[in-house]
């Protein structure tokens, strides 16, 4: 991930007028909160300030422990169906942005591994436990490590399907977590982090 961070700040050093001297000692993380803020630099590179017409992009991240969602709505709809604060509004050189923004703890890349396997977080299994899943090879047995926590997993064997059992797996552990803006289908997004390495490890994309 280094060289991307390293290219990120070549591209974006001239924009921002940052004076760092070493990129990848000038890293933090946000707080879901504080996700939105990114949105300066993108609002900024892609000329959206010069052109208020253009439709603005949203974005998305995925971590290991949550996942983010920051965009523009222009649907009436999607203000008056937000759950409270999810809409956040902000100043930028004298226009008035209102951003649909939350985080969605526990929906990270590897706690929903966990939460789907049956596993919950910060929780040791018990003295030979194990999590049986339909979403790796049947009587397969590996370890998951999470925040520190070493579980014992094992494919599940007894199922018909295998893609429908795990798929179904998924669904249950989603369900009724996530707010669904229908707006979001209609927008263009950038995607970051675990949501970028995905799909570039499933060739979805290509550098």
């Amino acid at each position: 991930m280094g060289w991307r961070r390293g290219r990120m700040y070549k591209e974006t050093q001239p924009h921002t007028g940052c004076s760092c001297t070493s990129p990848g000692t000038h890293l933090m993380l946000l707080a879901g909160s504080q996700f939105y803020y990114i949105l300066y630099l993108f609002i900024i590179l892609t000329g959206s300030l010069t052109n208020p017409a253009a439709t603005l992009a949203g974005m998305l991240d995925l971590g290991g422990g949550s996942t983010q969602i920051t965009f523009y709505p222009y649907e009436k709809t999607t203000f008056t169906g937000a759950p409270a604060g999810y809409i956040t509004n902000f100043q930028l050189f004298n226009r008035t942005f209102h951003l649909y923004s939350h985080s969605y703890l526990g929906l990270g890349l590897m706690s929903a591994r966990l939460q789907i396997m049956g596993g919950t977080e910060g929780k040791p299994l018990g003295s030979g436990g194990v999590l049986v899943t339909p979403c790796i090879t049947p009587g397969f047995v590996t370890e998951f490590i999470h925040a520190g926590i070493t579980y014992k997993v094992k494919g599940q064997s007894d199922v018909k399907s295998l893609y429908q059992s795990c798929s179904d797996s998924v669904a249950k552990m989603l369900s009724g977590k996530v707010n669904r803006a229908n707006e979001a289908s209609t927008l263009n997004f950038y995607a970051f982090s675990y949501y970028f390495d995905r799909a570039e490890d499933s060739h979805l994309i290509g550098m």
